[in-house]
């Protein structure tokens, strides 16, 4: 039997290998997914958290999302990743990066950056 050989970008899936095509469905798998295959290939720490916000950023079902849309719904305005992006607070950042206050606007401003 020969031996798939994968990089890092490919994810083993029951169905085969699937490449950038992920349905996550938890938290959890946010984080598993990216210390798993991300930090493998960036090796700059501030890179890694900024990736890190910016997934959790892109997938509803986190926490750092949650917070952001639900400040946007009471302000009744559109749920998109820029807006969610701008609806940012620094303590939200705070406490999944660890970080301090100073630094999370400055990871919220490069957020803002790319999505924005």
């Amino acid at each position: 039997m020969e031996r798939l050989k994968m990089s890092h970008y490919d994810i083993p899936t029951p169905m085969g290998l699937a490449k950038h095509k992920i349905k996550l469905e938890a938290e959890a798998d946010v984080e598993k997914f990216i210390h798993k295959h991300v930090f493998r290939s960036v090796r700059n720490k501030v890179l890694q958290k900024l990736l890190l916000l910016a997934f959790q950023l892109k997938w509803s079902e986190t926490e750092l999302y949650k917070k952001a849309a639900k400040r946007l719904a009471e302000k009744k305005l559109l749920l998109n990743l820029s807006n969610v992006t701008y609806e940012l607070e620094p303590e939200d950042v705070m406490g999944i990066i660890g970080c301090s206050k100073r630094t999370a606007i400055e990871y919220i401003d490069a957020l803002r950056y790319l999505f924005g």
